[in-house]
């Protein structure tokens, strides 16, 4: 019986696969972690290929909405003979917690991956009442 092996096919395969795993869930929701430290929560979402100026952060009432475009342009008198990386676009929302201060969100986007700092709000201190004699 002849057995037929394809060791680089199976490399490029598990190459692909590593690389669309930047791209969304088949719902177009995208793969994120979010973590908390004493004075903040953070989002990292890894977003390569994609240009700033295609994302979209906004605050309303409070729900943090991050929305993504990426477009993969052929260049002109190329032909496309395989295409590995695909245009999408994908949605995020994520409800805001009492403990975030929703004016006091940042995002920026370095080396492929957006992060979204949400400062918390400052806990009441306690202090003393002082009680007067009527």
């Amino acid at each position: 019986m002849l057995t037929l092996r394809r060791p680089f096919l199976d490399t490029f395969s598990l190459m692909r696969e590593a690389l669309h795993s930047y791209e969304p869930n088949r719902n177009g929701e995208l793969q994120w972690s979010v973590k908390k430290d004493e004075d903040a929560l953070t989002i990292l979402a890894p977003l390569p290929g994609v240009q700033a100026d295609a994302i979209n952060v906004q605050v309303e009432k409070g729900v943090l909405a991050l929305a993504v475009q990426r477009d993969v342009q052929v260049p002109e008198g190329a032909r496309c003979l395989r295409e590995e990386s695909s245009s999408w676009s994908a949605h995020y929302r994520y409800a805001l917690p009492e403990e975030v201060d929703a004016e006091q969100i940042s995002a920026e986007y370095s080396k492929g991956i957006v992060r979204i700092v949400m400062k918390l709000k400052q806990a009441a201190e306690p202090r003393r009442i002082d009680v007067r004699q009527a």
